[in-house]
């Protein structure tokens, strides 16, 4: 039977977090930074356990000291300008080509205080079953435009950032539904694909405040960013694709996308944060700036502590969530209300291993596609020594909203192999046992290949 929770799920699929980034910059400050500036240390790895970078290193735009030394569009490099080392399986042919491309992001960064970030990518899956009248296999595809610019920075090392986001996506064939709808799952199988051909998906201001212990985001936000991140299973382009281990799909329609709202970040001491984020409901279904809070909102609070076991950090937080929408609020149906719950453990076991588990709750008014779900897993980033590539496995459950469908057990694996500076291969499984729709064998696996290319 076609299920109307099942048809959501491509258009409002879990967004892409670029929590890879915040990955790197985790390692960086527990590895690299100064132990003689240890009390930074900890405050910066603070930040980026609730994904507050600071970017503490670069210059900002309005007062940049950096000497100017010359500019050429011509200096090889050979991977992207953040990127510190890369192991590729082979040369990179088109590295001349992006040579001026990369130099010039490499100067904005060192001068203007702006980071790009610049990727196309691309996921063919397929299914080993399907309900009958429905495609085994699709794709999606995706160009990337980011824009991180460090505004100010303050004599208290608080900082002003301004984000603009960008992207154009694709599915094929375009008038397909999503291979979650091939086999009743509440879960999206491919985070990445999306309703949207052109949408605007961050336009952020934020304001630090002492030492950017408080943080205050005000435009299009993604509430994802600041309650139940999960900074080791939230990138679909890098980690996993599954929307139940890209963040979840249990939280209410204003937690699910891009949407206009405001949100803030509280450190009172490098082991103690709270957030906080309202957004709005309708906002989700808008490509730019529309409908904002005419038809619904979300709000929702997180608690949380980082802990450093065996001296590697540990992040345990909280949440609660309520809305005043779901998806029949914003085509016209009558105003509900309910809330929801959030758990996760994020543990930076080594230096490029982190284990984690999440596990979110809703009430049926409010929930998303699900409403409850368990998750837990492990990835590793420099996988087998090699600079690039990475390898992850997760699993767990999800009970659909939809009562016609079963509860689904979920386990998905991937591994990430840098085969150029440009370019990311890789090959992903999933397999739903058993599957959402009864209809369909105990078993079914969803198989895919991503290829990411990073200008």
């Amino acid at each position: 039977m076609l299920l109307v929770a099942t048809l959501l799920a491509p258009a409002m699929a879990r967004a892409d977090e670029d929590s890879s980034e915040d990955v790197d910059w985790l390692m960086q400050v527990t590895r690299d930074m100064p132990q003689a500036e240890r009390a930074l240390t900890e405050r910066e790895q603070a930040l980026a356990f609730i994904n507050v970078n600071t970017r503490s290193r670069l210059q900002p735009l309005f007062g940049n000291r950096t000497p100017h030394e010359g500019f050429s569009f011509w200096t090889e490099r050979p991977r992207p300008g953040r990127v510190e080392r890369l192991d590729p399986l082979l040369s990179d042919p088109l590295q001349p080509l992006l040579n001026p491309v990369r130099n010039t992001e490499a100067a904005a960064a060192l001068y203007a205080g702006t980071r790009f970030d610049l990727y196309e990518s691309l996921v063919f899956q397929g299914v080993t079953d399907n309900l009958p009248g429905t495609r085994s296999t699709d794709g999606s595809n995706r160009f990337n435009v980011r824009m991180d610019t460090k505004l100010l920075e303050w004599e208290d090392r608080s900082h002003t950032q301004f984000t603009v986001q960008w992207r154009s996506s694709e599915s094929f064939p375009s008038d397909a539904r999503s291979l979650a709808f091939s086999v009743g799952s509440p879960d999206g199988l491919d985070a990445q694909r999306s309703a949207f051909q052109t949408r605007l998906t961050r336009l952020i201001l934020a304001q630090g405040f002492l030492e950017d212990r408080l943080t205050v985001s005000v435009g299009k936000i993604n509430p994802n960013d600041y309650m139940g991140l999960n900074l080791f299973a939230s990138d679909e382009t890098s980690q996993f694709l599954n929307t139940a281990l890209d963040g979840n799909d249990v939280l209410p329609i204003g937690f699910q996308s891009y949407t206009e709202g405001a949100a803030f970040q509280f450190l009172p001491v490098n082991w103690l944060y709270v957030n906080g984020v309202l957004s709005s409901a309708s906002g989700a279904r808008g490509a730019y700036f529309q409908d904002a809070f005419r038809k619904g909102w979300f709000g929702g609070i997180e608690g949380g502590l980082i802990l450093h076991p065996f001296d590697r950090p540990m992040r345990l937080s909280a949440s609660w969530g309520a809305s005043n929408a779901n998806a029949r609020t914003l085509e016209g149906g009558p105003t509900v209300y309910g809330n929801a719950w959030t758990g996760l453990v994020q543990w930076l076991v080594e230096q490029d291993f982190g284990a984690w588990f999440q596990v979110a709750v809703a009430e049926a008014d409010v929930a998303f596609t699900s409403t409850s779900q368990g998750m837990a897993g492990v990835t590793i980033d420099n996988a087998f020594g090699r600079h690039g590539d990475g390898f992850g496995v997760g699993g767990g459950w999800s009970k659909p909203l939809d009562e016609q469908l079963r509860t689904q057990g979920l386990i998905e694996s991937y591994y990430r192999l840098q085969v150029t500076g440009s370019l990311q291969v890789t090959f992903d499984a999933q397999v739903m046992l058993p599957p959402g729709a009864e209809q369909l064998s105990d078993v079914v696996l969803a198989g895919a290949i991503r290829a990411k290319f990073t200008f």
